[in-house]
């Protein structure tokens, strides 16, 4: 299937043996419970077939389920979501298939036959639930619900490194200082002009100037910095702008100005560190950038980087979260009303369904836990 192991399907394994685990739980328990005939090898045989019969209807609406969720995951934009989902389909098909292929043959070979005094014991009882537990819930699911709209699908790099470790330490002094997140901006004049013409150049550097009074932004390189370096040198000063770039594209200085202008002159690139402390969406700083370019009175090209990448990614949850959820929950509501044939018992179950996400994405909105592209799924 060619899908690799990554941050998602690394713990496949362990993910296919909790799922075949709980149905080898519930046949165990309907195995002890089950009544049986005659003795030995005709009790055995007796229970193991009765207990098949109790548990397979739940074992298979749960393998369904659980399969339904993993292939809501293929519709996503993230591919290591996608595979996850296929890993998900085979997974969950595998433990049901270990399940009653192989844990029978325990059953009706290994496993002890209890003592008649254990069986039973547990039918005809009825759990009495106060009028007021449904209400209590019903206010508990709604303020846990509040709490969707905060979600963050877009957390900051430092976010995935323990508190305290080397590693946070020095990234969050590295980006302190400058900044840890790149981003390239590559502009243009709108009207074709060289960027290394009189009319053009003094834009770019109210662009640099722009740039480095951002407060996401860290360090600015760009073909304004470098020849202001340029100009350091004795008599450089007295060069107009297009030879000083001439020069630094030479060989001779290992062509250092080629990384910021084309060979024709027409656009200049930008290089920035963003700062991941600080606490802005992504979305919101790159449209201030995006605004500072055409403020300058150029045209972005293309704004690309592992900063925009990030918030990119964050698109992408934030868009699988809707259709898949929103599928999920159309498809169990289908399977609902074909299980139940009762409207009023449709809605129930739909509702205790929708509340699962509305609470688990409510806690993580209200805890401030972020979710990315690993908790997701």
């Amino acid at each position: 299937m060619d899908i690799g192991i990554g941050l998602l399907t690394a713990n496949l394994v362990t993910i296919v043996f909790v799922l075949t685990l709980s149905h080898v739980v519930f046949m165990t328990g309907n195995w002890l419970g089950a009544a049986g005939s005659g003795s030995g090898a005709d009790r055995r045989a007796d229970r193991l077939v009765q207990a098949v019969r109790d548990t397979a209807e739940g074992s298979f609406w749960s393998m369904a389920t659980t399969l339904l969720g993993f292939a809501s995951l293929l519709i996503a934009s993230a591919r290591p979501l996608r595979e996850l989902g296929v890993a998900g389909v085979v997974g969950s098909a595998t433990a049901i298939m270990v399940a009653y292929l192989v844990y029978p043959g325990f059953l009706a070979r290994w496993a002890r036959v209890p003592a008649a005094g254990v069986e039973g014991g547990r039918e005809g009882r009825r759990v009495v639930v106060g009028r007021w537990v449904l209400p209590v819930v019903a206010v508990v699911v709604a303020v846990m619900a509040l709490g969707v709209a905060r979600v963050d699908t877009d957390p900051g790099l430092l976010t995935y490194f323990a508190e305290g470790s080397e590693l946070r330490e020095g990234l969050s002094r590295v980006d302190a200082d400058g900044g840890s997140s790149t981003l390239d901006i590559v502009v243009a004049d709108p009207g074709g002009d060289s960027v290394s013409s009189a009319r053009v150049f003094p834009r770019l550097r109210e662009l640099q100037a722009a740039l480095e009074a951002d407060s996401a932004v860290g360090v600015v390189l760009s073909p304004t910095v470098l020849i202001e370096h340029a100009r350091t040198v004795p008599l450089a000063g007295l060069l107009p702008v297009p030879m000083l770039l001439s020069i630094a594209s030479s060989e001779a200085l290992q062509g250092v100005a080629r990384g910021f202008v084309t060979r024709d002159r027409t656009e200049a690139r930008f290089s920035l560190r963003m700062r991941e402390t600080v606490d802005e969406p992504r979305e919101a700083v790159m449209d201030r950038l995006r605004a500072e370019v055409e403020e300058a009175g150029l045209e972005p090209v293309v704004v690309a980087g592992l900063y925009d990448l990030q918030a990119e990614l964050g698109r992408l949850i934030a868009s699988s979260l809707k259709v898949g959820i929103g599928g999920l929950l159309l498809l169990f509501l289908l399977v609902a009303a074909v299980a139940s044939r009762s409207a009023w018992v449709t809605i129930s179950m739909w509702l205790c369904l929708a509340s699962i996400p509305a609470v688990t994405l409510g806690a993580f909105g209200h805890l401030g836990v972020a979710l990315d592209l690993i908790t997701s799924p």
